[in-house]
């Protein structure tokens, strides 16, 4: 097996300790909020996540909420039964395209709440404490026209007699518009109620008339100000990230997110904050599509893949999370990777936790729950925590559930330092991976090692008063006595948040093997650095300034400088090219456009339909390349999948004709049904690589002797 390269093992001992005591500590932190504000958690998750209807939504739900207290039920999703779909036909759109789900009734039908939907149970010991001052909300849509659509919102003793405690008046959802809105129904407290109760769209038995439409429903109690509620978002069995991520971006997107958010949010106070856990692993292990993440082209069941699609999840909700009003420090994700399996099953799993820790160390809003660390693999089939007692298992037991969710609680009580046995189990797991790794040595390296293994050598490119950026640099294996040779820079991708200073090592290392000199330069990325948008783009032009200050020095034609990188990387290299702005006032007075350019699902429009808005915003034209093309562009080549979930086609399509247009030579490739970050490997890595050298061979960027 091999470990990733961006994996930490070469930093893992020696800072250990801290970084254990960092996640943790960040986790807890994050927790201890609930001591004094209402906290939402939200959990995410394969079968394990409602597994024989309990699972984590069941037993993580009542662990943190015994520990922390309740303010609040789950949101509760108010969905259509299997089959009523296709009798009643699909909602009106202006409803279901910004819901996240929905029940509905078209005009002149009529229904009743059952245990198919429209209803939600509150156990009599449920830590939101049923005795006092409750509030329940339904919301609900309204439509411009029908004939009577009515509904009562009704709470009941779940229990004979079934006393009705509460009922709506009748609400008219035919007001004139579509719109969402929200039913309240309150109970005064009552020390003598002991009893489950059931909240309903209308009282059992009584008919609902369409047109109806009901999204969700929830129960807070207004004594309470602290505590957690938590609710599911995401649980569906033999689901991998992969999956995960394409659902939240395909079959939810982007609008119902947004609702879902703003439903969480409401309620809370304070600083409105959330906790995400995301549950996963088991499933990664055999997806065999490519992953999607920021990154994206890296075999979903790697160690890459499985890193890439987390970062892709959390950016996807990280976004949708803003634009429903919430700050971005309010949100936090605690990455839970699978439980432990006997030890020849949990090789596989090991290498995740690792990235999850990794990734956790390199972004300041994400923890990392370990669980083998808390219930070890020996005291899991001992005490018969896998489903039908087994010895080992994908699925747990009620007992495993309930055991592990009190595990990680009790270890989010505390203050959160690391105890003797957790660093014992870092330990154990330190080496294990070390151990997995032996057998690729070159692997356990940092991206860093790796080029400088290989030959690529660094120097200083750039300081600022906080940064120092580095670039590296492959000569090209021979040049001809007294004759410079053309250079290529790749800009690394990854929205200008990640880092992966290595993307392009391949590409550039087959370039120099043809006479050119590569170049790797480093920038101000959000995660590494706490750049902006606008931070990359002024590293990127000092970048190729300092290639063409250097020309002599490096042996190079300081007219034909060709400059590429993918998706956000792509970016910089058209900025560079296009940008008459963003310049770093402490650069040489050089010209910073490139000689051409070869771009890989490039961002290029950063308008409010375009990629990064949310980042730039007013700034949006000043940074969009697609709006400075010119005559003097340089001629480029466009590498695109016609799946591309950042870049759509048309995009693609807009540059060539307004390059053309202006006499300026631009070619488009586009592959079908690939997505974002497919050139990264298989054929498609192959084929990219033969048409980008054909490309800088007709400009002559490729001397003679290696055509």
């Amino acid at each position: 097996m091999k470990v990733p390269a961006f994996s930490v093992f070469t930093l893992f001992i020696g800072t250990l300790a801290n970084h254990a005591e960092q996640i943790t500590q960040n986790t807890c932190d994050t927790f201890a909020y609930a001591r004094s504000e209402r906290i939402a958690v939200v959990g995410i998750g394969d079968s394990n996540q409602r597994f024989g209807g309990h699972g984590w939504s069941q037993y993580m739900s009542a662990s943190l909420t015994r520990t922390f207290g309740c303010w609040g039920t789950e949101l509760k999703w108010i969905s259509p039964y299997q089959g009523e779909d296709e009798a009643y036909g699909p909602p009106p759109s202006e409803l279901s395209d910004r819901t996240f789900t929905g029940w509905y009734l078209p005009n002149g039908t009529t229904d009743k709440v059952s245990w198919k939907h429209g209803r939600m149970h509150i156990p009599a010991d449920d830590a939101i404490d049923v005795s006092g001052p409750l509030e329940f909300s339904l919301t609900y849509g309204t439509f411009p026209y029908g004939d009577n659509g009515t509904f009562s919102p009704s709470i009941r003793v779940d229990q004979p007699p079934f006393n009705i405690l509460e009922t709506h008046n009748p609400i008219s959802t035919v007001t004139g518009e579509y719109s969402l809105q929200t039913a309240l129904l309150k109970l005064p407290a009552d020390p003598k109620r002991k009893t489950q109760i059931l909240f309903s769209a209308a009282p059992v038995n009584k008919e609902i008339k369409g047109p109806f439409y009901a999204q969700s429903m929830q129960c807070i109690n207004t004594e309470k100000t602290t505590g957690i509620a938590y609710s599911t978002l995401y649980a569906q069995g033999g689901q991998s990230l992969y999956d995960m991520l394409s659902y939240f971006r395909n079959t939810l997107g982007e609008a119902k997110l947004i609702e879902y958010f703003k439903r969480i949010r409401e309620p809370l106070n304070g600083n409105k904050r959330c906790v995400i856990m995301i549950s996963s692993g088991l499933n990664d292990r055999n997806e065999r599509n490519h992953s999607v993440g920021p990154q994206g082209g890296f075999s979903s069941s790697s160690p890459e893949g499985f890193r890439d699609n987390l970062l892709g999840i959390v950016q996807t909700l990280e976004s949708a999370w803003e634009l429903a009003g919430g700050q971005k420090d309010s949100l936090f994700f605690a990455l839970m990777p699978s439980h432990v399996l006997s030890d020849d099953k949990d090789a596989a799993l090991q290498p995740y936790r690792a990235e999850a820790l990794d990734l956790a160390n390199a972004l300041p809003n994400v923890g990392c729950i370990l669980l083998p660390e808390l219930v070890s693999h020996a005291d899991m089939a001992s005490k018969k925590y896998y489903d039908k007692g087994t010895q080992s298992n994908p699925h747990l037991s009620r007992e495993g559930y309930e055991a592990l969710s009190n595990a990680v609680a009790q270890s989010l009580a505390p203050i959160g330092l690391i105890t003797d046995r957790h660093m014992k189990s870092y330990l154990i797991l330190a080496s294990t991976l070390i151990a997995i790794s032996m057998s690729n040595a070159a692997t356990d390296q940092t991206p860093e090692d790796q080029l400088a293994q290989s030959g690529w050598i660094s120097e200083v490119f750039k300081q600022t008063d906080t940064t120092e950026l580095k670039i590296w640099h492959m000569p090209p294996s021979s040049v001809q006595a007294g004759q410079a040779a053309p250079a290529m820079i790749f800009f690394y991708g990854g929205g200008w948040t990640g880092r992966r200073i290595d993307h392009f090592k391949r590409q550039g290392e087959l370039l120099a093997a043809k006479g050119m000199h590569v170049f790797l330069p480093d920038y101000r990325s959000q995660k590494a650095y706490g750049g902006t948008p606008f931070d990359c783009v002024e590293d990127a032009k000092s970048a190729v300034r300092y290639i063409r200050s250097n020309a002599e020095r490096f042996n190079i034609d300081p007219n034909k400088i060709a400059a590429g990188g993918g998706s956000a990387g792509g970016h910089l290299a058209a900025a560079c090219a296009l940008l008459p702005g963003l310049n770093d006032p402490d650069d040489p007075d050089i010209d910073c456009r490139p000689n051409a350019l070869v771009l890989f699902n490039p961002v290029y429009d950063n308008d409010e339909n375009g990629y990064g808005y949310d980042r730039v915003r007013s700034r949006w034209k000043e940074i969009s390349p697609m709006y400075h093309i010119n005559e003097a562009a340089p001629p480029n080549i466009v590498f695109l999948g016609t799946e591309d979930q950042v870049i759509p086609v048309e995009t693609a399509e807009e540059w060539k004709a307004k390059m053309n247009a202006t006499g300026v030579r631009s070619e488009l490739y586009l592959y079908e049904g690939r997505k974002h970050g497919f050139f990264n490997g298989g054929d498609d890595y192959k084929d990219t690589n033969q048409k980008m050298v054909t490309f800088l061979e007709s400009l002559n960027f490729i001397p003679t002797s290696y055509q």
